[in-house]
């Protein structure tokens, strides 16, 4: 599910790219091409790190949302299981006196 998270926000991040890119689309024609190539490549660069922090972040948050086992509860039935091996391994021993 991680994962999922990750690639939608990709995805998010490349759809708000394209929607700024196709702005500019109209502009492109008046421009030379070497203005259209630039525009292109900063806002691609933009693109790719902005990917790369979201998922960072992601990569973060579930670090950071994820619960932590209590180390507690194993210890404790370790504790359990030992005690029941003592219980069941242990006799009885009876003397009788003359």
């Amino acid at each position: 599910m991680c994962s999922l998270d990750l690639e939608l926000d990709t995805v998010v991040v490349v759809l708000l790219v394209y929607a700024f890119v196709s702005i500019f689309v109209s502009i492109a024609a008046s421009v030379s091409l070497w203005v259209w190539v630039w525009v292109w490549v900063w806002v691609w660069v933009w693109a790719l790190a902005a990917s790369a922090w979201v998922s960072g972040l992601g990569v973060a948050h579930s670090l950071v949302i994820e619960p932590q086992r209590p180390q507690h509860q194993h210890h404790q039935q370790q504790q359990e299981q030992h005690n029941e091996t003592t219980n069941t391994t242990a006799t009885t021993t009876t003397t009788t006196s003359k």
